[in-house]
């Protein structure tokens, strides 16, 4: 009847009248069954089609309940009963889970627009921050990962190797010749210190405090399951993770505006999304730049520490079969290299790379992969049972339980690298058989950057350490989303070798690296001001070279022009240049007087040769030879004498290069400095825009390993702006090859020393262009 009383209002009426501790639970058991029904309804049968078998849990909060006591458990509970496909209720969603190769294809090679990734990791979001990578749709993200892609391509990876090879020796050096750390502490803060500086730049670095490592550490911690489906919620590892975000967003957002107000150009990621426009011509927010920062990080790190940490700790374990191995190709590397550690060559470090991957296989950080289904899709197990799996689910591969699976991998639970090995590789056997690094279209971009930072890292330990465990192996910690050992079960022993591998370690003792008393020689530190060398050494076969008395900047110390050209020197040469060089030495560093100019060195060589044939000649004579012959042996030797190349600076500490590209002239002064560059008075950064000209000029820098270490002023007239920005470039060459001849065989490897004097060939007469003839046309 109208107006009469309805149910509605009866219960409205009802929940009015009664107490506070009844209406609560009543409103609470109303929601929990609407879920319950709204459940049912939108997950109903397929009409026609099969859909996954769905395990047995108590209703709304059973499957919750199994995913957080583990989603590991839960795997290896729900796969025996229910096969490679079945699906998780999880309140009023459902996850369907798909384990193998075989069932996994659609989940790998699917478009973002049938399988998509915003919805199932926006709990990302509170870590990374709004307006990036999860937090924007499908074209906008795409857009700002192709802006990471451009800083991870090889050639910006070959400067990377360097600046990790650095970064690592100072780090191990600290170690005493024997003693017991904690592998996953050590190799974590070691990671982030490396990541930092290859992917974030010199500033970033520098502001990164001992605090950060347990930033990061609490932004890992942040993510736990529960965090899959409530990333807010007042948990105490959500708490911890929002500090730690806030105060890295202190210490990134200082750089980011102090780089926007000044206008400075670093060779980095930071610089790179600074720069990064979108195809509309927009740029990344301040705050954008940083989330993705911190998005670059937290990338960057954790993953690497933990796979670091296994490849050392699982290596150890089985010292005795895989160590061998391991220790016998970096004999042959040195062998074939000396101690240098660049691209290509740790791409040769198979042995190295099988036992990563192995390392990567048995403990991904990442135990879950997952997608949302934008559409239902169709999906055939080994045993030929066809599922539909509905729109609307989200979709979860794990490729800690498939890596583990005895129909992919033989013995899938022991350490064994050499599965890898062609031609029998196990991962080649079925697409997706690997995926500790994702796969299809959305595989890691920095899959390689990893590669190279972790051999990076153990190539210089096998070198220079012997390594024992401290215990067993510690298991999985599955306590977070990205799982690492447990951290009490780290510990290992290690003691330095008394003769690294190879000729030379990459790592010294504090005791090895005190200069020896009673040298004749003066010693002739090495900064970053006055590149030079202490003292020539004998090595093996008679051969001489410079050795430096510490380490280079960058890595282990480059070719040197002695290693070519002393070998060349007979001995009585090289006697006479024994004896200048200790002129020099006595005059440089004891006297105060500096270093000769080239032309005086120069004229003393000449001295010494004139000394050497006068006394050629009396011996000679005083052996019934005639003066004649002497000559003409002492001016056949003259002329196959080697050209020995020594720094070239002025009283100010200068050193000067003039480059030239077409018809531009640059004329570059160089000295030591913070990396402030002018052209034409203005700063570089300025004067070239254009970030591609801009690290056309500042190539030589990245070459020789020196980003950071000298200031240049250049005056450049002629020509347009990418004819001048090469002509500083070949200037700056020059201007380093001079200050110290150290620099020279990278540079000229590069190609840099060598003027590219091709012009624009003139218009002929009778012809369109230089060569091209006019169109003939039918009148």
């Amino acid at each position: 009847m109208a107006g009469g009383p309805t149910l509605a209002n009866e219960i409205a009426r009802a929940m009015r009248d009664s107490p506070l501790y009844v209406t609560i639970p009543a409103v609470m058991m109303t929601i929990i069954l609407a879920i319950f029904i709204l459940d049912q309804l939108s997950h109903g049968p397929l009409k026609g089609r099969r859909s996954p078998p769905v395990i047995s849990v108590a209703p709304v909060w059973g499957g919750m309940v199994a995913f957080l006591a583990g989603p590991m458990r839960l795997m290896r509970e729900a796969m025996p009963k229910y096969g490679e496909v079945f699906t998780v209720p999880v309140f009023h969603k459902r996850i369907t889970f798909l384990i193998g190769p075989k069932v996994s294809e659609h989940f790998f090679k699917a478009k973002d627009t049938e399988m998509s990734q915003k919805e199932v990791y926006e709990f990302n979001v509170p870590t990374f921050g709004k307006g990036v990578v999860f937090d924007v749709d499908h074209t906008t993200r795409a857009e700002q990962f192709r802006f990471f892609a451009d800083s991870l391509k090889s050639n910006r990876l070959r400067m990377y190797v360097g600046m990790m090879v650095k970064e690592a020796e100072d780090f191990f050096a600290k170690w005493g010749d024997e003693g017991e750390v904690n592998l996953l502490d050590e190799l974590s803060e070691l990671i982030v210190l490396t990541a930092s500086r290859c992917l974030l730049g010199r500033e970033i670095r520098e502001t990164l405090y001992s605090e950060v490592t347990e930033l990061v550490h609490d932004l890992d911690k942040g993510m736990v399951p529960l965090s899959v489906f409530f990333p807010y919620a007042p948990i105490e590892a959500h708490r911890k993770r929002d500090k730690a975000r806030k105060k890295l967003a202190q210490i990134f957002d200082k750089v980011i505006q102090a780089r926007r107000e000044s206008g400075a150009s670093e060779p980095d990621v930071l610089q790179t999304f600074i720069d990064a426009r979108y195809k509309n011509g927009s740029k990344l927010s301040n705050d954008q730049v940083l989330g993705m920062l911190i998005a670059v990080l937290f990338a960057g790190q954790h993953t690497s520490s933990i796979t670091s940490t296994w490849t050392g700790l699982l290596s150890i374990a089985n010292k005795e079969r895989v160590f061998p191995a391991l220790e016998e190709e970096q004999r042959k590397i040195i062998k074939a290299h000396g101690n240098e550690l660049d691209f290509d060559i740790l791409a040769k470090m198979d042995e190295l790379h099988f036992a990563v991957k192995e390392a990567l296989r048995m403990h991904p950080p990442l135990i879950m992969l997952l997608r949302y289904a934008q559409s239902a899709f169709e999906v055939e197990t080994t045993e030929g049972k066809k599922y539909t799996v509905p729109k609307g689910h989200i979709v979860a591969t794990s490729p800690a339980f498939a890596h583990r699976l005895d129909s992919v991998y033989s013995e899938p639970d022991t350490y064994k690298p050499g599965r890898f090995r062609e031609p029998n590789a196990e991962d080649k056997a079925a697409f997706a058989s690997f995926i500790g690094f994702g796969g299809g279209r959305h595989g890691c971009m920095g899959e390689t950057f990893a590669y190279m930072q972790i051999k990076t890292i153990w190539s210089i330990l096998i070198r220079n350490f012997e390594f024992d465990m401290v215990g067993d192996l510690p298991e999985p910690d599955y306590e977070g989303m990205v799982v690492g050992p447990k951290h009490a079960g780290c510990r290992i022993k290690y003691k330095r070798r008394a003769k690294p591998l190879g000729k030379r370690g990459f790592t010294a003792s504090a005791s090895s690296q005190k200069t020896r008393s009673g040298s004749k020689r003066a010693t002739m530190p090495i900064t970053a001001e006055e590149m030079t060398y202490d003292k020539i050494v004998r090595v093996t076969d008679s051969k001489q070279r410079l050795a430096p008395r510490d380490g280079t900047f960058y890595g282990a110390p480059p070719k040197t022009w002695a290693e070519r050209e002393l070998e060349t020197v007979d001995a009585r040469e090289l006697e006479a240049l024994d004896a200048l060089f200790e002129t020099y030495v006595e005059g440089a560093y004891v006297e105060g007087s500096g270093l000769p100019t080239y032309e005086e060195a120069l004229a003393g060589r000449e001295n010494l040769r004139e000394r050497a044939e006068s006394e050629r000649a009396a011996s000679a004579s005083d052996e019934g030879e005639t003066v004649d012959s002497a000559s003409e042996s002492a001016d056949e030797e003259k002329e196959t004498a080697p050209f020995v190349r020594v720094p070239i600076r002025d009283a100010a500490g200068r050193s000067y290069g003039t480059g030239r590209r077409k018809t531009a002239v640059a004329r570059v002064w160089l000295a030591p400095g913070p990396g402030e560059h002018k052209v034409n008075g203005r700063p570089y950064d300025e004067y070239f825009s254009s970030p591609t000209v801009r690290g056309e000029m500042v190539a030589p820098f990245f070459v020789s390993d020196t980003v950071g270490l000298f200031t240049a002023v250049v005056d450049v007239r002629g020509g347009g702006i990418s004819g001048q920005a090469q002509a500083c470039r070949h200037g700056i060459s020059v201007a380093l090859q001079n200050y110290d001849p150290v620099f020279r065989p990278a540079l000229k490897a590069a190609g840099y020393l060598t003027r590219d004097s091709r012009i624009v060939e003139r218009k002929k007469p009778g012809k369109a262009k230089a060569r091209k003839s006019f169109a003939w046309v039918k009148r």
